[in-house]
């Protein structure tokens, strides 16, 4: 097992600091106002507490509000400017270096105060705040039928809380089946939205069933044995980029009521697999072990998520992709041979060789899947996202791909066209990875 690196309140190297909400059965989307001027002035007087315990309170504080309040960073700021005090100038330091990690990989704020406004109308604004597409699919689905109207309150509550709770009034769940494309679909039973669940950094982490099974030897009737499953789910929320290679899940503990363990003491960790070869939606399934005279629940499942994702991105851009012929490019230490872009049945192919050069073994590798690092745009700016890599073929020293493009405009159901013509090749080069790590606990869950 690896090692857990952080607490469960998240942790400053990371650059987090979230409280882990525990939801045994989910809430409504709700959260504390954003706090007064006169409850930050406090919290930066006690950045230059003589209590140290009291000091990393008031960062945690300017942290987990910083994102929500526009008055945190100026005023850390302007602390910086002015103290003479060595501990608060590096406490405020510190914190604005998290509030702009928050930003990149926390959960989003949500402020959001709706009342029995259209199903429609509440998903257009949610997507607005996110800052990012999320459509329904079909696109005629709010045409479908008679929905409910939607009530809720939420101020800087975690986007994938407010989700959660829109699906639940609604009677809709989200899919990603379409290369990764964040839509949402009527959900027929609406067990996605009733699923515990936990909105933890940019993640929501759902416990989704739990199957046990007996058999019996028929020769020997009296030799039985008992095995019993745990499937979680993990969903990113899109404004993190994914490295799919290198992530994991792990496990601390799974106890029941009476404090025994439900883990095998050289159980592995769970595999952490990609759900319809898209890095939007991870799920693993957990295996647990029936200890004699065992509880009638998981009374403690305690775990983490670790992420890969990229840093120190170089950009290779190619203009008018449709009209290039043998284009040589060196980005981020890749050389690539571009031999043309073509239209093909259902959308766009980009014929490319890759050189390794020196690269390393994972590097190579990471290079030949692209994922949503590579993408098409129109003269608007619209992606054509990356689909899937066919024929390649190639050595130790190169390869030669096709990468596939699919036009949403092609899509069964529409998707969220129009879009143009592609006008550019757009692929981003990591030239380092870091691992972010979201911890997370279940609490009462039953076991059949």
């Amino acid at each position: 097992m690896r090692a857990i690196r952080f607490g469960l309140l998240g942790s400053l190297a990371c650059g987090w600091v979230f409280a882990v909400a525990v939801i045994g059965q989910p809430q409504p989307a709700t959260a504390p106002a954003v706090p007064a001027s006169v409850q930050i002035d406090s919290w930066l007087a006690q950045l230059s507490s003589d209590d140290g315990p009291q000091r990393q309170r008031a960062q945690d504080r300017l942290v987990e509000w910083g994102a929500r309040s526009a008055d945190i960073e100026p005023r850390l700021r302007k602390l910086l400017r002015e103290t003479q005090d060595e501990e608060a100038a590096a406490r405020a330091r510190s914190a604005l270096r998290l509030i702009a990690e928050n930003r990149l990989t926390g959960p989003t704020p949500i402020a959001l105060h709706l009342e029995k406004v259209e199903a429609s109308d509440a998903f257009q604004q949610l997507s607005r705040q996110l800052g990012h597409d999320i459509s329904p699919d079909p696109p005629e689905l709010w045409r479908n039928k008679s929905w409910p109207r939607v009530t809720l309150a939420a101020d800087g509550a975690p986007f994938w809380e407010v989700f959660q709770h829109l699906c639940r009034q609604v009677g809709v769940e989200p899919d990603f089946s379409d290369n990764g494309r964040f839509k949402f679909v009527s959900s027929d039973d609406g067990k996605w939205a009733r699923n515990p669940s936990l909105a933890v950094g940019p993640l929501l982490v759902h416990a989704v069933r739990i199957t046990r099974t007996r058999t019996v030897e028929l020769a020997d009737p009296a030799v039985t044995e008992q095995s019993c499953q745990l499937t979680v789910n993990a969903y990113v929320e899109p404004k993190v980029r994914i490295l799919a290679e290198g992530c994991a899940m792990t496990l601390e503990s799974a106890v029941d009521e009476q404090g025994q363990s439900l883990l095998s003491d050289d159980a592995d960790d769970p595999a952490f697999n990609m759900v319809a070869n898209n890095a939007r939606q991870w799920e693993a399934e957990v295996d647990l072990t029936f200890p004699a005279h065992v509880g009638r629940k998981i009374a403690r499942l305690k775990g983490t998520i670790f992420l890969q994702i990229p840093e120190r991105i170089q950009t290779l851009e190619v203009p008018d992709i449709l009209a290039v012929t043998e284009l040589r490019r060196t980005v981020g230490g890749r050389r690539v041979l571009i031999h043309k872009a073509a239209k093909v049945q259902g959308g766009y192919e980009v014929d490319v060789t890759l050189f390794r050069d020196s690269l390393s073994d994972e590097d190579w590798q990471r290079c030949q899947t692209p994922g949503d690092l590579v993408r098409l745009v129109d003269a608007k700016g619209l992606p054509i996202l990356f689909n899937n890599v066919t024929d390649n073929e190639g050595d130790e020293k190169q390869v030669r791909l096709k990468l596939q493009f699919e036009n949403p405009n092609n899509l069964p159901n529409g998707g969220s066209g129009p879009v143009g013509p592609p006008a550019r090749l757009i692929w981003e080069i990591p030239l380092e990875r870091r691992e972010i790590s979201v911890p997370f606990e279940f609490r009462d869950l039953p076991l059949p």
